[in-house]
């Protein structure tokens, strides 16, 4: 059961979300393409990653093999993209091919992104659940200057007893005598098969628990831009001085950070891919999700249903301008509704310190709102947002300083 903390317009987004049917019944399936090519990730004619770009697996005549792509629904506020990747390269004949003899299963495309790793990458691995399909080596996919970060990666497919020698990037063009691809069990922002989840639990059947029962999941080291996120030390401040322990995922080794959502009765985080790492949680734990922008995630509601969680959403951002839910900024604030949440959970906390910490970020938030946006290219992800003056001040009157 979820409880809100919310204004109302959030809470009639989630109550919409919740009527996405998300859980795929129907048996995954195999297919196998004899004599199967594997062509390497190429950027197409959009010059984009992860825009048409050239790539999968395609039969011997260069048949683009549909189920290699890896499939995505939209979230909220997505606009319509083409398929990641197409197949082969118009020139293709005029290409030299590797030929291994040998069968291998196909899972993808392996991004750097951690969140998109487990959620994505993992998705097709739970044909090796059966053991007598772990004779098989693993063939990847990866995008220029996006490799896969193997320091933290590589203990996934260790609990999965698969050794980095059975994994194979495919860097050129590569011919096999069968090329195996399961059905992906999680689709972004789609649904998600039992498989799935069984695949996670087989994951963390050998990580031992931590002892920490109250955990926070901080962003204060989150590198992909400067001012990303604001006022962590807010948040981090107020749970600590309710018996939280503060961790930093970005600092953490995998094993550590999985030891330490398997062993927590309590985890808190910043919504979206903070928030998603209660997948890794068990079962009916309670979670606690600062809603970081006026956006909802499907994948986090797949998440919540999957693991049977107990989810409080607060809204903990400047209602102030439009944001792309992906770029940002995002800035805890203390607003009417983590107060009221404080006091319905009987939390200590000096609301004067924390409204003056809130206000001195504001002017940051602006700035590097301005900043972001100034760039036109950043500001069509907002620009079906209405952005209109009236909207602005009723947003800024919500605030509460």
């Amino acid at each position: 059961m979820n409880m809100y903390y919310c204004a109302e317009k959030m809470i009639n987004k989630f109550d919409k979300l919740s009527k996405k049917p998300i859980h795929k019944l129907d048996d995954l399936s195999v297919e196998t393409v004899p004599h199967g090519i594997i062509c390497p990730l190429v950027r197409g004619s959009s010059g984009q990653n992860e825009r048409c770009m050239y790539g999968g697996v395609v039969d011997e005549t260069f048949k683009f093999v549909k189920s290699s792509l890896q499939k995505r629904e939209q979230g909220e506020f997505s606009i319509n993209i083409e398929d990641w990747y197409i197949g082969a390269e118009p020139d293709i004949s005029g290409k030299n091919i590797k030929y291994i003899d040998e069968d291998v299963v196909f899972i993808g495309p392996i991004k750097h992104h951690f969140a998109h790793f487990y959620l994505e990458s993992l998705s097709r691995l739970w044909f090796l659940l059966n053991d007598d399909n772990k004779k098989y080596k693993i063939a990847y996919l990866t995008q220029e200057n996006d490799e896969p970060d193997w320091k933290n990666f590589t203990a996934f497919f260790e609990l999965l007893s698969i050794s980095k020698e059975n994994l194979l990037e495919i860097k050129e063009y590569t011919q096999f005598r069968n090329v195996i691809i399961p059905e992906q069990s999680f689709v972004l922002n789609g649904y998600y098969h039992n498989l799935y989840l069984q695949t996670i639990d087989r994951i963390m059947l050998n990580v031992k628990p931590a002892r920490y029962k109250k955990v926070f999941f901080s962003k204060k080291y989150n590198y992909y831009k400067g001012n990303r996120t604001i006022g962590d030390d807010i948040s981090e401040e107020l749970f600590k001085k309710n018996g939280y322990k503060i961790f930093y995922p970005e600092k953490l080794d995998v094993y550590k950070m999985l030891s330490i959502l398997k062993g927590c009765e309590t985890f808190a985080a910043q919504s979206a891919s903070n928030a998603h790492n209660a997948l890794f949680c068990s079962n009916n734990v309670n979670l606690i999700i600062l809603n970081r922008s006026p956006h909802v995630h499907i994948i986090q509601n797949m998440i919540n249903e999957m693991r049977h969680l107990n989810t409080t959403y607060i809204d903990a951002y400047y209602p102030i301008l439009p944001i792309d839910m992906s770029i940002g900024p995002f800035s805890f604030y203390f607003s009417k509704y983590v107060k009221q949440f404080c006091n319905d959970n009987h939390m200590k906390y000096n609301e004067r310190v924390l409204k003056k910490k809130s206000k001195k970020n504001v002017m940051t938030y602006l700035k590097t709102w301005a900043e972001y946006y100034s760039n036109a290219q950043w500001f069509k992800h907002v620009e079906n947002e209405d952005i209109s003056l009236k909207l602005l001040i009723e947003n800024i009157s919500d605030i509460d300083l």
